[in-house]
């Protein structure tokens, strides 16, 4: 993705989501998408028509990797798009070194992103009381082990370092 995409970005996300004003989301988004920044990921899946429908996004915090997004467009969900996404998203990760893990927050109501991560490796960590500023919201903060510990078989015991 990048600053022609803000728009898009803005639209697919308050289509998702009700969590945060346009202005607040655009201001996001145009901080993450700055060229040259190597600290972030971003990245969007098209139609043919070039109409944004999905987006994963990570930024690089003090040691970890954080998913900051996986977002698709409502009309478009139900369709694997979001796990495609998120292994996009980790393959990409897995490149630049995901070396202490990657962490993620979830709303504890987001039942089918709470399967997808799950599913794609991640445990449950605790709680953010009223992390969501809409609605006080928990979520729930999830980790997922380095790659190279995934595939040494060693996912059971680890435990992120911060």
């Amino acid at each position: 993705l990048a600053p022609a995409d803000i728009d898009a970005m803005v639209h697919v996300s308050d289509r998702a989501y009700a969590q945060w004003s346009n202005n607040q989301g655009r201001m996001l988004f145009t901080a993450d998408v700055k060229p040259g920044r190597d600290d972030a990921i971003n990245l969007g899946l098209f139609t043919p028509g070039d109409h944004l429908i999905a987006m994963g996004r990570a930024i690089a915090l003090a040691g970890p990797w954080h998913v900051v997004d996986v977002c698709t467009d409502p009309s478009w969900q139900g369709q694997g798009i979001a796990r495609r996404m998120l292994s996009e998203l980790l393959s990409e990760l897995r490149r630049r070194g995901d070396t202490q893990g990657v962490t993620l927050e979830v709303r504890v109501t987001n039942e089918r992103a709470l399967a997808l991560y799950l599913a794609a490796g991640f445990i449950d960590r605790g709680r953010r009381p009223g992390y969501y500023t809409d609605n006080k919201e928990d979520a729930v903060v999830m980790w997922r082990a380095p790659q190279a510990v995934i595939e040494a078989g060693l996912a059971d015991g680890w435990e992120p370092t911060l």
